[in-house]
């Protein structure tokens, strides 16, 4: 008896579901606009009075216009090139520390890729990225800094290798110069 029961109920739900939306219609008071005589159907509940307008509307409602393209944000992830070896004196230079450089950890791939060195030179000091990989510097990484540095190399990333390689921050330097850094990154901006 119940399963029975349960199934004149779906029996008679279906149909209301299949009918589409629902409308209401009401009047529409032309003083103060607010709604008088709402009802399911096509008709008020009592006739709208002259001055009144009689107005349907249902819940689905017609699609709006497109709205206006939001705008674009953009994605910053940092490499901090940590070393334990804060500097170095009296000219000559090498390595600072390297990285490993996988652009496949990266979707969508980065539009912009920068080098960014803080801290501070006696003389002269020119900080490059060096591709030990492929033993290859990257090209447009090259970065003069004297007295206090703080350099930014313009967007590398058509210069950063397509597959996985090791990237080392270098720093050559002039006759009798030294350094000392506070902060260097690689800084990889995506959309």
């Amino acid at each position: 008896m119940r399963l029975v029961l349960a199934a004149a109920v779906a029996l008679v739900a279906v149909p209301a579901l299949a009918q589409g939306p629902i409308v209401y219609t009401g009047c529409l008071k032309s003083s103060d606009g607010s709604l008088h005589s709402v009802r399911e159907g096509a008709a008020p509940m009592a006739p709208c009075k002259a001055k009144d307008k009689q107005i349907s509307w249902n819940m689905a409602g017609q699609p709006g216009p497109p709205g206006p393209s939001g705008s674009v944000s953009k994605v910053l992830t940092e490499i901090g090139l940590i070393s334990a070896l804060r500097g170095f004196n009296g000219g000559g230079g090498g390595e600072i520390t390297r990285f490993l450089w996988d652009p496949d950890r990266y979707d969508p791939t980065p539009l912009e890729v920068f080098l960014e060195v803080y801290g501070s030179v006696s003389g002269s000091a020119t900080f490059r990225l060096h591709d030990v990989t492929h033993d290859s510097d990257i090209q447009g990484s090259s970065m003069v800094g004297s007295e206090g540095v703080r350099v930014r190399s313009g967007n590398l990333a058509s210069s950063f290798p397509s597959e996985p390689a090791e990237i080392a921050l270098m720093v050559d330097l002039g006759q009798g110069s030294s350094f000392s850094i506070q902060r260097s990154a690689v800084l990889i901006i995506q959309e």
